[in-house]
């Protein structure tokens, strides 16, 4: 995807009275391993004030290395990026991880409060259960940890 088609894509939107308010930009994809012009479309989409992912699923996992972080100068104009680790990371089990600029909108979005889930320390500390969709979860981040500590 470059900037002009996606300016264009939102013009028509906007014609058909549709409101846009999220495009999602490609950095090394699973299916084709495509990369879009993250500058361009971030540019865009700040201007129209749309939230912009990045699904780096296959090839995110690269910008570890100093020489592939060429790859995306504008980390500016993103709100969210994702890449799994189970792909290049050879993290064994199913694992995502998902960066965002504002945890807030997250927490709000996902935000999950009965009373039975309810504690003395909410105040206190971060409560991750409210960071993904589903209640139950399993642990994937130590996992993760043990295999970028033993590479480095």
């Amino acid at each position: 995807m470059r900037g002009e088609v996606l300016e264009s894509a939102i013009k028509e939107d906007k014609a058909k009275g549709l409101m846009p308010y999220f495009v999602c930009a490609t950095l090394g994809t699973t299916s084709l391993c495509s990369f879009d012009a993250i500058d361009e479309i971030s540019a865009v989409a700040k201007q129209e004030g749309l939230w912009v992912n990045v699904d780096a699923a296959y090839a995110g996992a690269a910008l570890i290395c100093p020489e592939y972080r060429y790859l995306i100068t504008n980390w500016n104009g993103i709100d969210s990026f994702a890449l799994s680790c189970n792909k290049w990371l050879m993290v064994t089990a199913d694992c995502a991880v998902m960066f965002v600029r504002d945890s807030l909108d997250l927490l709000k979005t996902f935000n999950v409060d009965p009373l039975y889930l309810k504690h003395q320390y909410q105040k206190e500390a971060v409560d991750f259960r409210n960071w993904q969709i589903p209640l139950c979860r399993h642990f994937r981040s130590l996992k993760l940890w043990m295999v970028l500590s033993a590479g480095f």
